[in-house]
């Protein structure tokens, strides 16, 4: 099974979805906390077959055989080969320096192909990996969640799990350990201030709605999207459609904690904006590839913003770059994640995958985002501890667009 995708984070739920091309999210993010997402285009999958033993293969890999061999005859304690080869897998692909381009063990992968139903178990938090010191730094986290109830805030570093240090590990590794069947506890420590937080979490089911819309005073629309995943497309013009969004005096298109998704939805949804030009261009070793709109819009003049934060990322920022390209709506939040790479996932023999970056996407105009992010229109930093009954960016989008800004 091969899949892609443009994912970047944690989310710990799960991770990302499933698809021919999965390619704009992982975020992975984590309703173990939550999940993760994908970006990409149609691409056929390619069968997998060990390297033909020449005698130039025979000699590349003679040292791992001769270390394995030395390890059973000589090992003083017992040896699971399983966990060698998996060792194995993670350095090969640990080693080319890429943080996108890692191995996906058997537990992993299927807890990643079962988030796509959109419900997991886990605690609701989103996060990123800590490049520098190790472990996983919390974005943010969603209401109604354990990790919302237990306190957790954007900035906590989460450095143990069940009473175990996990700053060596890689964030697959991490989520593995900490989503689970709801109703299942476990343990987290948290760096906050230096100081070290333990807590016990119960797990729960994760449920995320695909899109959310309301209307405010002013003949304001409103419309979230929590993920690029299987209904996107749909239901987002579904909810276009319910605002009758091409008459209202402004639309809000909220794409905050988004992680991201499938390419598709992703070129779909900025299509109902935009009427022609590129929503992006990739660039692999091999090719550049240009994806158009597909000119079907359903609201090519509304008055648009886009709320975007650090939890904004992938398709959600291929959206949100197409759209600030263009001058088709202003960003309103703060700088973005910053995933301008695309991804395949290859299932492999033993269960697990092999989740390797392909290509880099840029925004119409050639903009990169990598490692980087967008930067809003109008920078509106919101500390939801500080404002725990207000949504400040969204107040601020409400205000511009009534013209009272």
């Amino acid at each position: 099974m091969q899949t892609s995708d443009l994912s970047g984070y944690l989310f710990m739920r799960g991770v990302v979805r499933k698809g021919s091309r999965i390619g704009l999210g992982i975020v992975l993010i984590m309703a173990v906390f939550t999940g993760g997402f994908m970006l990409g285009s149609s691409r056929p999958a390619t069968p997998v077959r060990a390297q033909e033993t020449t005698q130039a293969g025979g000699d590349l890999f003679k040292p791992f055989w001769e270390t394995w061999d030395l390890l059973h005859r000589n090992y003083v304690g017992s040896i699971d080969d399983n966990a060698l080869m998996e060792g194995a897998l993670n350095g090969m692909m640990n080693t080319l320096g890429d943080k996108y381009t890692n191995y996906f063990d058997p537990t992993f992968y299927k807890s990643f192909r079962e988030e796509e139903g959109g419900k997991f178990g886990g605690i609701g938090a989103t996060l990123k990996q800590d490049d520098k010191a190790g472990g996983l730094v919390i974005v943010s986290t969603m209401a109604g969640t354990p990790a919302r109830a237990a306190g957790l805030k954007a900035g906590d570093k989460l450095v143990q799990v069940n009473g175990k240090d996990i700053t060596a590990l890689t964030q697959n590794q991490v989520i593995g350990q900490v989503r689970g069947d709801p109703g299942t506890k476990v343990t987290i420590g948290i760096l906050r201030n230096k100081e070290l937080i333990t807590l016990t979490l119960v797990r729960a089911e994760i449920i995320i709605p695909d899109v959310t819309t309301r209307m405010y005073a002013g003949n304001i629309g409103y419309i979230s999207l929590s993920e690029f995943g299987d209904h996107a497309s749909r239901d987002f013009a579904q909810g276009l459609r319910s605002l009758n969004a091409n008459k209202l005096k402004g639309l809000i298109v909220d794409l905050r904690g988004n992680p991201g998704g499938y390419l598709t939805a992703a070129v779909d949804i900025t299509s109902h904006f935009v009427s022609k030009g590129n929503v992006l261009i990739e660039r692999s070793r091999e090719s550049e590839d240009n994806f158009p709109v597909n000119g079907k819009p359903l609201a090519p003049t509304v008055p648009l913003i886009v709320l975007i934060d650090a939890g904004s990322a992938s398709a959600s920022e291929l959206v949100s770059g197409a759209l600030q390209d263009y001058g088709r709506a202003k960003l309103l939040g703060v700088q973005s994640f910053g995933k301008g790479s695309v991804q395949i996932i290859q299932g492999l023999s033993n269960g697990g995958a092999a989740h390797i970056t392909v290509a880099r996407w840029y925004t119409p105009k050639g903009r990169t985002i990598q490692d980087v992010g967008l930067t809003p229109d109008i920078l509106v930093p919101w500390d939801v501890e500080l404002y725990p009954d207000r949504d400040l960016q969204l107040e601020q989008a409400i205000l511009v667009l009534r013209g009272e800004l």
